[in-house]
């Protein structure tokens, strides 16, 4: 795989089909194109967030492993540092402020 982890070719079949993230480390298994990350973009775009959930959100880019802050959005928050929408939100202890 990208990542460099070993697994089944039928395994792999199965994974590409099902959500194309490595189990062990959650990278790609497949590069994503600039046509999806476009438009992924352009849904975001049109679909604007409910008041109650415009908020900024600390995330962790799986591809770059790079932590940035970005404004939450339901339907995926992009990394500024490699522009992945591969990206997990960090948790928070309730008492920090996100930046």
């Amino acid at each position: 795989m990208r990542c460099g982890h070993t697994i089944h070719s039928k395994c792999f079949k199965s994974l590409v089909k099902f959500n194309g993230i490595c189990p062990i480390c959650k990278k790609s298994l497949i590069e994503q194109s600039s046509e999806i990350t476009e438009e992924i973009d352009k849904m975001i775009s049109e679909q604007k967030m409910p008041q109650e959930y415009i908020r900024e959100v600390n995330i962790l880019c799986n591809e770059c492993l790079q932590k940035s802050t970005v404004m939450f959005h339901f339907l995926g928050n992009k990394c500024n540092k490699c522009n992945s929408y591969n990206t997990s939100i960090l948790k928070s202890n309730p008492e920090e402020k996100q930046n």
